[in-house]
């Protein structure tokens, strides 16, 4: 806000969620994806991709690491001016829509943007009421109550990645 601004910004409504969901992965889960990871490998080896072998093995090692973090927990709130996640603003101006993603695992509020280079925000919603969150960004941006879930998320949810 600008110097001498009486305006005060409240916080309309507020909750805190982990960045990601965090997903319990079986012993069976690690037998299928090393035995992927051996065919991919033994493949690459037989047709004579060694880049492709090594390649492989990076992205696993990678996975796995990543796998191992545990998500952050952050603080989201929404004010008369936009959304703050932690300290990180973003004014709803910049914003086009939003929809929920409703599954009894994780549920979660997405987020379009104005530019459409920019990705959709994916925010969990934890234990906060998706009807009182609609309730708030109704009154900013319009709600696309027919979007759904894209195949890639889907899948990246159903593999537990």
């Amino acid at each position: 806000m600008a110097e001498g601004d009486t305006t005060k910004e409240t916080v309309l409504i507020a909750w805190k969620a982990k960045e990601y969901p965090e997903y319990t992965r079986s012993v069976v889960y690690y037998a299928v994806l090393a035995i992927l990871v051996l065919a991919a490998v033994g493949y690459s080896i037989y047709s004579g991709d060694w880049y492709g072998a090594v390649i492989v093995v990076i992205l696993v090692g990678f996975m796995l690491w990543y796998q191992k973090q545990s998500p952050v927990e952050k603080t989201y709130r929404f004010s008369q001016l936009g959304l703050y996640i932690d300290k990180k603003f973003y004014p709803y101006n910049e914003m086009f829509s939003y929809w929920f993603f409703l599954h009894k695992d994780s549920s979660a509020l997405n987020i379009i943007f104005q530019k459409k280079y920019l990705p959709q925000l994916t925010i969990l919603l934890g234990d906060m009421d998706p009807l009182k969150i609609r309730e708030t960004l109704g009154k900013y941006i319009p709600e696309e109550g027919n979007r759904t879930e894209n195949i890639a998320d889907t899948l990246m949810r159903w593999l537990r990645l």
